[in-house]
């Protein structure tokens, strides 16, 4: 039997996310379907991981990118914390 390309390993994430992503300028990125703000503004709270590549140190600009897996298991815990909160507000209108 084939396996498929983008079946999880370990940790769940899926193999074809362990990758450095660029988000583009507008729309949402391909892989989480996040927009570039967001990204920007999860990485400046430490939620995700981002780093800033520069061609010499002393630039002021450069290319931000993001960690894929560190997006999925962000979104991982966000998904959790709301599933359990639903489990509690389904136990209190009973």
């Amino acid at each position: 039997m084939e396996q498929n390309k983008n079946q999880n390993n370990v940790n769940g994430c899926p193999k074809d996310w362990k990758k450095w992503v660029r988000f583009p300028q507008k729309g949402r990125e391909e892989h989480c379907g996040l927009t570039r703000p967001t990204a920007y503004k999860l990485a400046r709270e430490g939620l995700i991981i981002s780093a800033c590549i520069r061609v010499n140190e002393n630039d002021t600009r450069g290319t931000r990118i993001f960690w894929l897996p560190s997006i999925y298991d962000y979104l991982q815990a966000v998904a959790k914390v709301t599933a359990e909160r639903e489990v509690l507000d389904n136990e209190t209108e009973e």
